[in-house]
């Protein structure tokens, strides 16, 4: 999922929280103990899909500098 859908879901599943939090008072301190987790559960997926994509970056950079040292290497051996 893209980042902006996750937010609107974030987003949506405060307010029906707050909103079931004032309308049920027995279940306010569950949602009040589980709605927390959840939001960190949804800040580290986003870290980790950042890591995700940092990481095919940098394979992706890595491979670009493998092939310019070859280049580096045959010209090197075609101009001496």
């Amino acid at each position: 999922m893209k980042s902006e859908q996750k937010g609107i879901i974030l987003a949506l599943t405060s307010i029906i929280v707050g909103i079931a939090a004032l309308l049920n008072e027995e279940s306010r301190v569950y949602l009040l103990a589980i709605y927390p987790i959840v939001i960190v559960v949804y800040i580290f997926n986003s870290y980790i899909d950042k890591i995700e994509k940092n990481e095919k970056a940098i394979k992706e950079m890595n491979k670009k500098l493998e092939i310019h040292e070859r280049i580096a290497r045959l010209e090197g051996k075609v101009f001496k």
